[in-house]
């Protein structure tokens, strides 16, 4: 959906120039920075459509856009036209094309700890860590100790 900030008040207006250097760098694997040279206009650049494997994605004024509904390992294809406010648009920009990273899994690091609290008795302390690299969104749910699974 565009819109139109800027309208010509008289006489025939030209489109925009295209967009130039349109680049797209994977940040992980869920999202593609987009970046790219601002267009001239006569009137004046209002803002851009981006266009993700030929099909709109979405509309903004500024020169750089984050794709966040990436999927992880996939190949993607952009491009970019620029739209002014008497209704114009440009040409696309040629095609920018991006593979997202690949999805890594979380490590998870468990250590036992033990300690002699009298006699031959001993108490065992068991500490488990996880880590994301990729930051994806994990859901821990925490066991009844009545459910959990016995050390000998």
């Amino acid at each position: 959906m565009k819109a139109y900030g800027v309208l010509a008040l008289s006489g025939v207006s030209s489109a925009p120039t295209v967009p130039q250097n349109l680049a797209a760098v994977a940040q992980n694997a869920r999202t593609i920075r987009l970046t790219w040279d601002a267009s001239t206009d006569d009137v004046a650049v209002t803002g851009y459509q981006l266009y993700r494997d030929a099909v709109p994605l979405d509309t903004t004024a500024a020169l750089t856009y984050d794709d966040d509904t990436c999927e992880p390992s996939t190949t993607y294809s952009y491009q970019v036209a620029a739209f002014d406010g008497a209704g114009n648009d440009s040409a696309l920009s040629s095609a920018a094309v991006e593979t997202t990273d690949a999805n890594s899994p979380p490590v998870w690091q468990t250590t036992i700890s033990e300690s002699l609290v009298i006699g031959n008795a001993y108490s065992r302390d068991l500490n488990t860590v996880c880590s994301d690299v990729d930051g994806d969104t994990m859901r821990i749910r925490q066991v009844p100790s009545s459910q959990a699974e016995q050390i000998p």
